[in-house]
């Protein structure tokens, strides 16, 4: 008796899914235009508020700086990485947390958050700015005597 309750309630569920299943194949949710498939979420960002040049690299004083704008981390914060390169200078001085600022309007913002590795002539970090919209200029000051070094990004 009980063998025969308990494949009738399977029965019932498994018709139960195929109803569900056929359902949302006859109602597919319509994408957004910009957004991908499925992005409900505020963590998935519409295209149109990417900057067009998320990675740039400027040489200047015998140094490589490389900045890159990181969309799947910037929801609440603008987050990029910095990698210094060279093989003249000792990076061990710089302090990211001091000598990299977000500029927008002329306001200056200083980091929130850095996460920083390596030593001597390679020095990487991720570095975290108050959430702004685009555009802005990501500055890196007083490095290998340069005074300043301008990363802008717009759409």
């Amino acid at each position: 008796m009980v063998e025969v309750a308990v494949y009738k309630l399977l029965g019932i569920v498994i018709i139960l899914i195929g109803i569900i299943a056929i359902y949302q194949l006859a109602n597919p949710k319509p994408v957004e235009r910009g957004k991908k498939w499925g992005a409900d979420s505020p963590s998935q960002t519409l295209q149109e508020t990417l900057p067009k040049n998320m990675e740039q690299t400027k040489e200047e004083a015998g140094v490589t700086a490389t900045v890159i704008f990181i969309p799947e981390k910037s929801i609440s914060s603008n987050v990029f990485s910095i990698s210094l390169d060279t093989h003249d200078v000792n990076f061990d001085a710089f302090r990211f947390q001091t000598g990299v600022t977000l500029e927008k309007n002329g306001e200056i913002l200083p980091t929130t958050s850095v996460s920083e590795s390596g030593s001597g002539h390679h020095r990487k970090a991720e570095i975290f700015f108050p959430k702004r919209d685009l555009p802005y200029s990501l500055i890196i000051s007083d490095l290998a005597g340069v005074n300043r070094r301008t990363f802008p990004f717009s759409l």
